[in-house]
């Protein structure tokens, strides 16, 4: 005996949503994101069509600024290819057997659990991913770059937590640190990052080869250059330049920053927004701080031509999603040029 055929469309019209999982499962394959809240997953499962479900996201105005997004995408990103190779090659670069890499994230681990206050433990958690690069990179280019050098400096521009890290899985180097004039002699500052010496410096208005011209003498082999550009009222050609006098021939410059052409960005640039940072005269958060304010974000682009307006060889250029999952976002699990932030490791 034949069996009737299933009219599977039929079917599908006739059978209300009864999974939340189904919804769930929508909004990840047509908007690439979790449902807000389990409100809005309880009110889309009580569409009894599986078609008008679709159509309502298909037709919602996310959809259509996502759409948007991918098309500014596909017109922007020109340099994907050498973006993803560079990006490849940098992970090689980094890598460092499994128990070294398990240490750096133990250390990692253990200054958040250590944290004093809850601004610096917010940090150490947000910026894990780029701490563990930062790291790996002073390792790096120790050992696998510059590893005939007898002496190794190192002039982390910028303190933070991760400052401290390095001398204790690089016990061959020297660390140096600079950052903004505050209370206190520098003394205390080194020793609280187990710097050898801490220079005072306001990269806004000051250069440290013209404060401090034994450095330009005394050049240092490596500088790490990391979050700090994107904070500066003064060209990345210009901190860049001054770095360059006080590295020696052949030595290193590792610069991060944010990447503002990151999906995030493109999807504001889509919804007809200016990408940048708007703050509240009342932040709880406390982003409003001098010392915390993005006075601008760079293309990856912009800090490229820079270091080489001034010399300086791109060994690498690499983009990492240092401050989100990029898995969550279509653009960013698609394009290495959507991630949110920007890595470079130049040679002087």
């Amino acid at each position: 005996m034949v069996e009737p055929k299933t009219d599977s469309s039929k079917l599908a019209r006739e059978t209300p949503l009864k999974q939340a999982d189904v919804v769930r499962l929508a909004y990840q394959l047509l908007l690439g994101r979790e449902a807000a809240n389990d409100g809005a997953v309880a009110a889309l499962s009580n569409i009894p069509d599986i078609f008008d479900l679709r159509n309502h996201f298909l037709k919602s105005k996310e959809y259509e600024i996502q759409q948007r997004s991918l098309r500014l995408a596909e017109l922007l990103y020109v340099d994907e290819p050498i973006i993803r190779s560079d990006t490849e090659k940098f992970d090689v670069l980094l890598a460092a057997d499994s128990k070294l890499e398990s240490m750096i994230r133990d250390i990692i681990s253990a200054d958040a659990r250590a944290a004093q206050s809850a601004e610096h433990l917010a940090y150490t958690t947000l910026h894990a991913a780029r701490f563990f690069d930062q790291v790996r990179a002073v390792l790096a280019v120790r050992q696998k770059m510059l590893g005939t050098n007898r002496s190794f400096r190192v002039l982390d521009v910028g303190t933070s937590p991760v400052t401290s890290m390095y001398g204790k899985v690089a016990h061959d180097i020297d660390v140096f640190t600079a950052n903004l004039p505050a209370s206190g002699p520098p003394e205390v500052i080194a020793e609280r990052y187990g710097a050898k010496r801490h220079y005072y410096i306001d990269l806004e208005t000051e250069l440290l080869s013209d404060r401090y011209p034994n450095l330009v003498s005394e050049p240092f082999d490596m500088i790490v250059f990391c979050e700090v550009v994107e904070h500066i009222r003064a060209s990345p050609e210009e901190l860049f330049a001054d770095l360059l006098k006080i590295v020696r021939t052949g030595g290193i410059l590792v610069i991060s920053t944010p990447n503002a052409m990151s999906a995030r960005h493109l999807v504001q640039l889509a919804s007809g927004k200016k990408p940048d940072l708007i703050y509240k005269k009342h932040d709880p958060s406390g982003r409003r701080r001098q010392t915390h304010l993005h006075v601008r974000e760079y293309t990856l682009a912009e800090i490229r031509n820079a270091l080489l307006a001034c010399g300086a060889t791109i060994i690498l250029h690499a983009t990492k999603n240092y401050y989100s999952d990029a898995n969550k976002s279509i653009l960013a699990s698609r394009f290495h040029s959507a991630h949110d932030g920007q890595i470079v490791i130049a040679k002087k």
